[in-house]
């Protein structure tokens, strides 16, 4: 059994956070706080680590967990939008309702 590296706590920590995002995705206030942790997580642990020592020394499973990181978050992203893009239809589809009233 190999020791915890700062890498692995990195990665543990990311997805922590984007399960967290995922499980609260339709309710903001908890969204706003798990994206928070994952900006501070990156800012606070990723910059104290040279990215090219960070990219070089993590192993091939580190990177596809990464990987499925990316793809969850850009997933998530799509369907936020379409959301937002329906929310804004059916605004305006009851604003053309209640003007023609």
């Amino acid at each position: 059994m190999s020791l915890p590296t700062a890498h692995s706590y990195i990665l543990r920590e990311l997805k922590k956070n984007i399960d967290a995002m995922h499980n609260d995705f339709l309710k903001p206030a908890a969204l706003i706080h798990h994206i928070s942790n994952i900006e501070t997580t990156l800012n606070r642990d990723i910059q104290n680590l040279d990215i090219k020592d960070f990219s070089n020394n993590i192993d091939k499973k580190e990177k596809l967990e990464l990987s499925g990181f990316l793809e969850t978050i850009e997933t998530l992203e799509k369907a936020a939008n379409h959301k937002i893009n329906w929310a804004n239809e059916f605004s305006k589809f009851l604003e053309l309702q209640s003007n023609s009233k």
